[in-house]
């Protein structure tokens, strides 16, 4: 199999572009599976507060505080 130098160009390119689908699809595989294991785990005694929303912006004293 002996290619011409201008196929061989469009060969590389071609390889290029494949190495370049098959390293984003492995980072993509990568990404899922690390944010599918984020908040798994056993459970303890004390809550994990990183895998629970914010809520700052709603304090108790604030929505209370006409209450009395």
């Amino acid at each position: 199999m002996i290619l011409d130098p201008e196929d061989r160009d469009d060969l590389w390119m071609y390889m290029y572009f494949a190495a370049g689908i098959v390293s984003f699809v492995i980072i993509v595989i990568i990404l899922s599976v690390v944010s599918m294991r984020g908040c798994k785990g056993e459970s303890r005694d004390t809550p994990d507060l990183r895998c629970q929303p914010s809520h700052d912006a709603l304090t108790t004293t604030t929505i209370y505080k006409s209450v009395k």
